[in-house]
């Protein structure tokens, strides 16, 4: 795509938007197609926009990518976004986006933490490719949007290319919790799974880095993205240097109709650049008695969870995941649903005991009452609902960004197996695919 094609379809959709006649409160969304095999950065073009919130989201497959400007409608909830597709089916295509983070899908949470943890919208804009193929979809929500979709189309901007760089330092480092309070807040933890009360519990830690200057979101993201392999790597921005990215290998689910897809991510051993040392560290973590029966118990959650809303259900045999840094167990778990609702799916599924715990209530009221800091979207869910396909992932290998202050986040699956000193070292493994994207020079 050339400047000058792109300003040529700018203005062919504003000289329709002119012409159009639609009704008052009629939703309507402008779809046209871009030249196949376009190449370049979408996520550069959303960093040099106007316009926010700015919304990126890239599959692990590498097939599927979305680059997401402003907000037309938004909701309340997950059920209402649900119902909204279900009045408008003559969209089909329609993709209603979720950030819905684990503050808000605890009911315990208090206000502030729980409201600004949860955005479901529709975006004025969403250019999505899938392969070779690019769609340009313009969404307008009644007569009186079109003179600001106008507005909004004027002020777009061709361009592709960064001009900044990830050039910054970490200049001071601080843990919540701090390694004493972790050993502490483990062995807590072990005494109440020994008691019987919970299996497992997810517990989490907060790196808060000062950085040498602040840093733009997008950089960020593209910088994790040039090395993170197999991730789903998303990004939603409020501005150019406050926002928050994840470079996650998890997903909650994908559904295709009624037939959902889910995973049980749990059980880890660091990676090394060495093949013959990273092998023997993969077969160490199939036999390891500890990593097996964590992921275990992410298994058996899934399944009873999916045992209420659908049937036939599948689980692969035990396969390992290789990232860049870490090594992950992962079981593939497949389903019919009884019904293809988002809404049920989320209930049922979400928190899963790869972010949680379980049994899911108890292990959540332990976080809740001994975890020092909020999670905000750390462990929430990203991701998007349609009529047909809805898919979404869970916010790990995480950060969020303030200008110069930045906040790292990982957790570790503690079972009565667990090891303080080691479940510290996992969780600095967790942090590296993110943190080592900055120079240390502290």
């Amino acid at each position: 795509m050339t400047s000058e094609s792109f300003y040529k379809l700018i203005n062919e959709i504003i000289k329709y938007l002119y012409k159009l006649k639609i009704q008052t409160n009629e939703y309507i969304c402008i779809i046209r197609y871009l030249n196949k095999g376009i190449l370049f950065s979408w996520l550069s073009w959303l960093s040099k926009q106007i316009f926010y919130p700015q919304f990126y989201w890239y599959h692990r497959n590498g097939i599927e990518e979305s680059s997401v400007l402003g907000i037309v409608n938004s909701f309340k909830s997950i059920i209402d976004a649900e119902f909204f597709l279900l009045q408008h089916s003559e969209c089909s295509n329609l993709r209603i986006w979720v950030l819905n983070g684990w503050n808000d899908m605890n009911e315990y949470e208090s206000g502030f933490f729980k409201h600004s943890s949860k955005i479901f919208f529709i975006p004025r804009l969403e250019i999505f490719r899938i392969h070779s193929s690019i769609t340009f979809s313009l969404n307008i929500n009644g007569k009186k949007d079109i003179s600001e979709a106008i507005v909004f189309l004027q002020n777009l901007k061709f361009s592709f290319d960064f001009s900044e760089k990830l050039f910054v330092n970490i200049v001071t480092e601080e843990y919540f919790p701090n390694y004493n309070e972790w050993c502490y807040l483990l062995t807590k933890a072990i005494r109440e799974i020994n008691s019987g009360n919970i299996r497992k519990v997810v517990i989490a830690r907060e790196t808060k880095l000062i950085l040498s200057n602040a840093i733009s979101v997008s950089n960020f993201l593209l910088a994790s993205q040039k090395v993170n392999y197999y991730c789903y790597h998303f990004m939603i921005a409020f501005s150019k240097n406050s926002g928050f990215i994840s470079s996650t290998p998890e997903r909650l689910y994908l559904r295709k109709n009624l037939q959902l897809f889910s995973e049980a991510l749990a059980g880890t051993v660091v990676n090394d650049i060495d093949e013959v040392i990273a092998y023997e560290r993969l077969k160490w973590l199939i036999k390891d008695k500890k990593n097996q029966y964590e992921n275990l118990i992410v298994v058996n959650d899934i399944c009873q969870q999916l045992k209420k809303i659908s049937s036939n259900i599948f689980i692969s045999k035990t396969k390992v995941v290789r990232l860049r840094d870490v090594q992950h167990l992962c079981r593939f778990i497949n389903a019919t649903l009884i019904k293809p609702s988002d809404s049920k799916c989320l209930s049922c599924l979400y928190p899963t005991a790869a972010i949680c715990g379980s049994p899911r209530v108890p292990a959540r009221n332990f976080l809740l009452k001994n975890e020092p800091f909020h999670r905000n979207w750390y462990g929430g869910i990203i991701g998007f609902i349609s009529l047909s396909t809805s898919e979404f992932a869970i916010a790990i290998r995480c950060a969020q960004v303030n200008g110069s202050k930045v906040s790292l986040y990982s957790g570790a699956g503690i079972v009565n197996y667990s090891d303080p000193y080691q479940e510290w070292v996992e969780i600095e493994n967790k942090i590296v695919c993110l943190k080592s994207l900055f120079d240390i020079t502290m």
